[in-house]
């Protein structure tokens, strides 16, 4: 039987974060994941360029073509290798027990970093033998990125941004994937073979 091309979900397992280290005509590689920690949201829009032909008093016809993959991540713990993978800067290790400091430093005008977005979610429709689904953004970069604190609550971090066609030509596309898994798998990169 072949596997359903549509499942229901329910909750995000994980989600990483892969430093794109090249992105070619002839290859598509990224750097190891970086766990987003506390991971508690992914939400993904498609955005559309679209222009009206409007005569007659009506409209003759319509142009739609999407421009960009627009997704939002949040999650609960502030990751100090997570902000330097979508924003670039440093982290830096300082001072010795009881006194030890990390310090993510950032410099405004820094471009930031392409990178590769992978998510997951293990609660999907057994009863038609769907194991998970994984979500790829696979060429993004960050444009917004905020911590929110506020008494008598958890903090959240929450980033977001735009995600484009990469150069390398996938087959099955080369900017977002949907991938329905019979079997349950781990969450891995996409990556050129």
């Amino acid at each position: 039987m072949a596997l359903v091309k549509k499942t229901f979900t329910l909750g995000l397992d994980d989600c990483k974060i892969y430093p794109i280290k090249s992105d070619t005509e002839t290859e598509y590689k990224v750097d190891t994941g970086i766990d987003v920690p506390t991971v508690q949201s992914i939400n993904i829009e498609f955005e559309v360029d679209e222009k009206e032909l409007f005569g007659d008093e009506q409209v003759r016809d319509m142009y739609s073509k999407a421009k960009k993959v627009q997704w939002t991540i949040e999650c609960g713990e502030l990751d100090l290798d997570v902000q330097k993978a979508l924003m670039g800067g440093a982290v830096t290790a300082s001072g010795s027990t009881p006194n030890q400091q990390q310090r993510y430093g950032y410099t405004l005008g820094v471009l930031n970093n392409y990178v590769q977005i992978a998510a997951k979610i293990n609660y999907t429709d057994e009863l038609n033998d769907v194991g998970d689904l994984h979500i790829h953004i696979l060429k993004a970069k960050v444009n917004k990125n905020s911590f929110s604190e506020a008494s008598d609550e958890y903090g959240t971090v929450s980033f977001g941004g735009n995600g484009i066609n990469t150069t390398y030509n996938f087959s099955a596309g080369r900017a977002l994937y949907y991938t329905i898994n019979e079997t349950g798998s781990e969450l891995a990169p996409v990556v050129s073979a």
